[in-house]
């Protein structure tokens, strides 16, 4: 059963007064109707049914709108602050008038379209936040998690801070953990969180979707013609794929067209994900640019090389994710730390981006222990041979060469 959804709805909306009058922000209209309306429907077309707006500011626009939510298929309740809580206090004040012991916490103003109900059944207790990837953290301040996906520090926003992951303004909270806040005005983030990673107790899932937040002029123009859009896309599986030694077989530092040679049980599970609709992504670290062995040009042109063979062989690949850095050698210290190096799943969460991906019915083939991404749900398809596959997730399938890849393969595609 999925849980009560608060949504956080009684923003000011400060830095859009210039464009936005008289409303609270989450009811700043988004191509004729208001912000908060797009969350309900949302989360309305994944299950979700109960929900409670904690409101404050011009509470009565958002009553009159939504009313008990029968209109808009839900059923809405209302906790509203008389005086300002923060939102900790907000968010326990709210609990504190229902009897539901898990809730999924969003922003008002900021939307992320993901699958909340795959959130919601990876999350864990006491609390798990929704992590977004971004390749710019100058606005946003960033979130560490380890292998374990628990959060180990929070940061500063900075304007040199590289890539990495951010809140997304989701929150998967149990009723007990609130009781650790104190009564009254409180921050969740600065209060709960933060000493809840100091902890080791507090959870990060990375989740792959569009994130908007329309708390600025500009964000708030680009939602006006972009976020209908997102929104009606309906997520669907993809293929991840490896490079060197599965789409193509291997060749070290692979950058010369004429070495190209297709492997063709790959090109007919390209071939199948076609057929059915599905992307087909490529991630592949390609170190040797960040070694100097070759250039991203070369790198290119081989993948341009790569996709005109396929071609003829009725296979396409919809998206090349590349990351041309190294671990250990190179200038920029941020870029040897990115989250786009497998097994880091930047590149995957990148191409979430791109395209509405289902990462729990995705499925991800290679040849190496790195090409087990960073996800707590992602199947994964490893071939025996130029590389040492330890160790070996508990999701990851081996295959001894590239029919059993194929039947392995087909057999997860049959699955959808």
């Amino acid at each position: 059963m999925l849980p009560r959804v608060m949504i956080l709805a009684g923003g000011l909306g400060t830095r859009l007064s210039s464009v936005v009058k008289d409303v609270p922000k989450p009811m700043a209209p988004i191509s004729g109707k208001p912000f908060l309306e797009y969350q309900i429907e949302f989360l309305r077309n994944q299950g979700f049914t109960k929900f409670t707006l904690l409101t404050g500011y011009l509470s009565e626009v958002i009553e009159a709108h939504f009313g008990n939510g029968e209109l808009f298929g839900v059923e809405i309740e209302y906790s509203k602050e008389v005086t300002p809580l923060g939102t900790g206090g907000a968010i326990r004040q709210a609990f504190e008038r229902t009897t539901d012991e898990t809730a999924l916490v969003l922003n008002g103003d900021s939307l992320f379209a993901t699958d909340y109900t795959r959130f919601v059944r990876l999350s864990n207790t006491p609390a798990s936040l929704a992590l977004v990837f971004s390749t710019d953290l100058s606005r946003y301040g960033s979130v560490v998690i380890d292998s374990d996906f628990k959060i180990t520090s929070f940061a500063e926003k900075s304007a040199s801070a590289g890539d990495g992951y951010i809140n997304a303004g989701v929150y998967f909270i149990t009723r007990k953990i609130l009781e650790r806040l104190p009564e009254g005005k409180s921050s969740i983030e600065k209060e709960l969180f933060e000493p809840l990673s100091r902890e080791g107790v507090l959870f990060g899932i990375p989740c792959g979707g569009k994130f908007v937040d329309i708390g600025t002029p500009e964000s708030f123009s680009w939602s006006q013609t972009h976020l209908p859009g997102w929104l009606r896309q309906i997520p669907k599986p993809a293929l991840f794929l490896d490079r060197d030694g599965i789409v193509v077989e291997f060749v070290d530092y692979l950058h010369k067209p004429e070495e190209v040679r297709i492997v063709p049980e790959t090109a007919e599970l390209i071939r199948e994900a076609n057929s059915k609709g599905w992307p087909v992504i490529v991630l592949t670290n390609q170190s040797g640019v960040g070694r100097g062995r070759f250039t991203e040009d070369q790198c290119n042109a081989t993948n341009f090389h790569i996709q005109k063979e396929l071609s003829k062989l009725g296979a396409k690949i919809d998206s090349w994710q590349c990351c041309f850095d190294h671990p250990t050698e190179g200038k920029d210290q941020f870029k040897r730390n990115s989250l786009r190096r497998k097994p880091n799943p930047g590149m995957a969460l990148e191409a979430c981006e791109k395209f509405a991906i289902d990462l729990s019915r995705s499925l991800m083939i290679g040849d190496n222990s790195t090409d087990q991404l960073h996800l707590p749900d992602l199947r994964t398809i490893l071939v025996k041979g130029n590389y040492n596959l330890d160790p070996i997730r508990k999701s990851t399938q081996v295959a001894v060469d590239f029919k059993e890849v194929l039947k392995k393969g087909q057999v997860a595609f049959l699955k959808h």
